[in-house]
């Protein structure tokens, strides 16, 4: 009998141990080709089960010194951050330090119709509030700088609310800025203090912060827009500007600790962090999106930031914890993709590991014919010139507008069909059915995005 439960435990450690292998194996295939085919830059980290499945670390740290990325690498996480405010906001409200429905006049007395708009409100991002993000320049001026808690509400708060809070979602880092304030209130410290007695020593998470600009770490990556060895470094933006919204620092294997912490209720007990993935509007909830994947629930969210993209996928049934983070800010394919993909490897017994398109040739003529400049409905433009065996956009931003250019190239794949390492999409050319070329499309994940050709 006990040869037979030792043989069967040793046939059950066999069988773990080489799903793991497989798992691991899919994995690594998967992310070559993203390396390969879309120039990811930055940290993979893939659990399950209380086990470190996968952790690779791929392209630099700095790309013009050829400083190689490591499991060690600390990157900017952007709104990734506001996970981490709303299990405080739970915190407090499973303490009676505040109430879930308190409306923020309590908390902001003078601020208008503050008596209509809750912390729930904030939390599931249905105050009606407008984006501070939103308005021209002044994130780009003020990126560098110590910004006052008055001088960023004073951008938004005496601008009407677009809907009746409680009836619409939209997006507004507003929101999180002001759950980071009512934290402070609440606590009497600053929520960077909070942060770390409250989630990041419990959990153990020994490599985050908010202040990036000011951080001293071998460690630390600096942020690109775009991977090319002769792109300039990004700024860090300064902890002050986007607080608890988007001011986070970390690693992957920090970003698993708070995973580990989450699956085991350390930090919430177990009806109050559950309630904190039930979509509210839409499939968001409080910091968290609910997706599913495979007929099972995930919770999960991204982040972006001057330099740098994050993604953070949870399966909680499964234990389940995918982390991406890059130092770039364009990563070519999208890393919500990314990360689905890695959880069907995971979840999926069909899962089918995807194949890079095959580059075709065109003559210097053909190509040529797709010459011109493009103009999307937002009006920037792409103006398409003939580069070697393929083509080059260069982006032209709206006048005054913050952003930068995003110029790519572009190799064929058809007669009238490109692929670029810099976007998730495929980029189409269609004519007028007299050989004219009238406009681009681009194919991406979710949608299509069509700009029309300017004619002479």
């Amino acid at each position: 009998m006990k040869r037979t439960l030792v043989f069967t435990a040793i046939l059950v450690l066999s069988m773990i141990a080489t799903h793991a292998q497989d798992m691991h194996a899919r994995v690594d295939s998967l992310m070559n080709f993203y390396v390969n085919e879309y120039n990811f830059n930055g940290v993979a980290l893939v659990a399950s089960k209380g086990d470190i499945i996968f952790e690779q670390s791929y392209g630099y740290r700095d790309l013009g010194k050829k400083i190689k990325h490591d499991d060690q690498s600390i990157f900017q996480v952007g709104m990734l951050t506001t996970q981490f405010t709303a299990e405080l906001i739970f915190q407090l409200a499973s303490e009676n330090k505040l109430n879930l429905d308190d409306k923020i006049e309590k908390y902001f007395p003078k601020y208008p119709k503050g008596d209509t708009i809750t912390i729930r409100n904030l939390l599931t991002n249905t105050s009606g509030i407008l984006d501070y993000f939103i308005f021209d320049g002044y994130f780009m001026k003020h990126d560098t700088l110590h910004v006052a808690q008055d001088s960023l509400m004073q951008l938004f708060e005496n601008k009407p609310t677009q809907v009746k809070p409680g009836t619409r979602f939209q997006y507004s880092n507003s929101n999180y800025l002001l759950l980071g304030y009512i934290i402070e209130k609440v606590t009497k410290k600053s929520y960077s203090q909070v942060l770390r007695e409250k989630i990041f020593k419990p959990a153990g998470m020994t490599h985050s912060g908010l202040d990036y600009r000011g951080l001293r770490d071998a460690h630390k990556s600096s942020g690109y827009r775009h991977y090319s060895e002769d792109e300039k470094k990004l700024p860090p933006i300064d902890s002050t500007l986007t607080g608890g919204c988007g001011a986070l620092y970390t690693t992957a294997a920090d970003l698993y600790a708070w995973h580990k912490a989450l699956q085991s209720y350390k930090l919430l007990n177990k009806k109050m962090q559950d309630s904190m993935y039930v979509p509210f509007i839409k499939n968001y909830a409080c910091a968290w999106y609910s997706d599913t994947i495979n007929n099972k629930v995930a919770v999960l969210n991204g982040g972006m930031i001057q330099g740098f993209s994050a993604y953070l996928l949870r399966v909680p049934s499964d234990d389940l914890c995918i982390v991406i983070l890059e130092n770039i800010n364009f990563p070519a394919y999208d890393n919500y993709s990314m990360s689905h993909k890695i959880a069907e490897a995971f979840l999926d017994d069909n899962f089918t590991m995807p194949a890079p398109v095959p580059v075709v040739s065109l003559s210097a003529g053909e190509l040529a014919h797709y010459n011109g400049t493009y103009e999307f409905p937002s009006g920037v433009s792409l103006i398409v010139t003939t580069d070697g065996n393929g083509l080059h956009a260069h982006n032209v931003p709206l006048k005054g507008e913050q952003s930068h250019a995003n110029d790519f190239d572009m190799v064929p794949i058809g007669e009238n069909k490109f692929k670029t390492k810099s976007l998730n999409a495929i980029i189409e050319f269609a004519g007028d059915g007299s050989g004219n070329v009238t406009k681009m499309v681009m194919h991406q994940p979710k949608h299509d995005i069509v700009a029309k050709k300017k004619m002479p």
